[in-house]
């Protein structure tokens, strides 16, 4: 009889993730009543994380150096042997990135990608600067009991 359960938790688990893969919008807020509207939405977490987050001085603090320069951290090398690796490792049923586009296409696409990403990751690091795009992130919030 727990066979059966466990069984269909699971099932009922794959559905829900299978639902929830490449969502684009976020469920209803309360807050009072359903918000529904996503600027409203917007608004009302800003508001909240506003709140509980503290605003950014500019001044930055001084950091002791942990790490000798000469232990290689600073020689990462992104070859284009790692990048197809990491995208032959892509789970094709996973959501999408902030991109849109779902890991199955990044997979199937890895031939004509790899190179192209190795030259950016490569220049990316060398220079210390990520592109605007990869600094932004979707953010669902989950609902935890008890919270």
């Amino acid at each position: 009889m727990a066979v059966v359960q466990s069984d269909n938790l699971g099932k009922f688990y794959r559905y829900v993730n299978g639902r929830m893969s490449g969502r684009k919008s976020i469920s209803p807020v309360a807050a009072g009543n359903l918000i529904t509207d996503k600027i409203s939405q917007a608004n009302i977490f800003n508001r909240y994380f506003a709140s509980v987050f503290t605003c950014d001085d500019d001044n930055k603090p001084q950091f002791i150096r942990r790490v000798d320069p000469g232990n290689g951290c600073c020689d990462v090398d992104f070859s284009p042997i790692k990048v197809v690796k990491v995208f032959k490792a892509l789970k094709p049923k996973k959501y999408y990135g902030p991109d849109g586009f779902p890991n199955i296409l990044l997979k199937k696409l890895t031939n004509v990608l790899f190179e192209p990403l190795t030259c950016i990751l490569q220049s990316s690091f060398r220079s210390h600067v990520l592109p605007t795009c990869w600094l932004h992130a979707a953010v669902t919030p989950v609902f935890k009991k008890g919270l």
